[in-house]
């Protein structure tokens, strides 16, 4: 999955245009967080793709946090 930021509080996987939008918190502690679908996307899919989008957001974390010790 290709995952990219809009902005500081939008993550979208590119190919199907899935969007994570960071209401409050930061993305290493999120507090709340919106998907916007496709209305046609299963939810199984729209699960998939949240699981995924916040393991790519939680490794970013990571290793910032590995790169500024």
């Amino acid at each position: 999955m290709d995952w990219r930021f809009i902005d500081n509080d939008t993550l979208q996987e590119y190919d199907t245009g899935y969007v994570i939008q960071l209401i409050s918190g930061t993305w290493f502690n999120p507090k709340e967080i919106r998907p916007i679908v496709s209305a046609d996307m299963s939810f199984h899919k729209q699960a998939q793709l949240l699981r995924c989008g916040l393991e790519y957001v939680g490794e970013l974390c990571s290793s910032k946090e590995a790169n500024v010790s």
